[in-house]
């Protein structure tokens, strides 16, 4: 009777263990990335309950705004009022900044812009170039990518106008500084933005125009924004949100 070679035997049962570990391996690949097991490791550790309550808490925070809407948030920066329009473009938004508030409220501004989903700005606008408009300028150019940016008055103006920080982010941002004064306007899609100036210095305030509707802004919170009607202040409300719908409609909203 022949002898049971050891060697052969060993390596049979190596090869039989090294099948065992390698199907439990794809077994538990695919039961890991089924939605049976994530419903109950979510379950377990609680996960579940948390996103449904950050879900909610941002649906509370959004607006209820209709795709096709141009949209305008006029948000208090203390002393100033900064405004975001977001004018509709396909599937998506073509966003414009102007104006950011003073250094001491740009993560104020910050929040509210992170809040509303904000990460890139098609342009960014410095109207007024005091420390309490544009002095959260640099933070706004320093945290998001940014295409264009635009500054009132002309080259030849004394550069010492534009802080140094604004300055230095536009720099690292290999950002080109173009100059708008009274008279200029930039077109976004259907939108016309108008900038007008008293003379008396290089500040800008500016009109929105959209399917026919006018919106003019000033820049001060006590009276931001204004149509044909009516005009609005961010000093006790926070932020006005202002859509314009494609009939030309207006509605406005505000909060804390």
């Amino acid at each position: 009777m022949a002898k049971p070679n050891r060697r052969e035997d060993f390596l049979r049962r190596e090869r039989t263990r090294n099948i065992v570990i390698l199907a439990l391996i794809v077994v538990a690949i695919f039961v890991c990335s089924t939605d049976v097991f994530k419903d109950f490791t979510s379950h377990l550790f609680g996960t579940d309950k948390e996103e449904t309550s950050a879900s909610s808490q941002e649906e509370e925070e959004s607006p209820n705004i209709e795709t096709g809407d141009l949209t305008v948030y006029c948000i208090d920066v203390e002393d100033g009022t900064s405004t975001l329009i977001r004018v509709p473009e396909g599937d998506g938004t073509r966003d414009i900044l102007i104006d950011a508030g003073d250094s001491e409220s740009s993560d104020k501004l910050l929040g509210r812009l992170e809040k509303l989903g904000i990460s890139y700005i098609d342009t960014v606008i410095c109207a007024h170039k005091d420390s309490s408009s544009s002095g959260g300028m640099s933070s706004v150019l320093e945290n998001f990518t940014v295409r264009s940016f635009y500054v009132s008055g002309s080259d030849s103006d004394d550069s010492s106008e534009l802080s140094e920080d604004i300055n230095l982010a536009a720099a690292s941002r290999q950002l080109r500084i173009q100059y708008i004064d009274s008279g200029s306007s930039l077109e976004f899609g259907d939108a016309v933005l108008s900038f007008t100036s008293d003379g008396s210095s290089t500040d800008l305030d500016y009109s929105l125009e959209y399917n026919g509707c006018v919106l003019s802004f000033t820049g001060d919170p006590e009276s931001c924004v204004s149509t044909a009607d009516e005009s609005f202040s961010t000093a006790d409300s926070g932020i006005i949100t202002i859509t314009i719908d494609d009939s030309g409609a207006i509605k406005t909203e505000t909060s804390k």
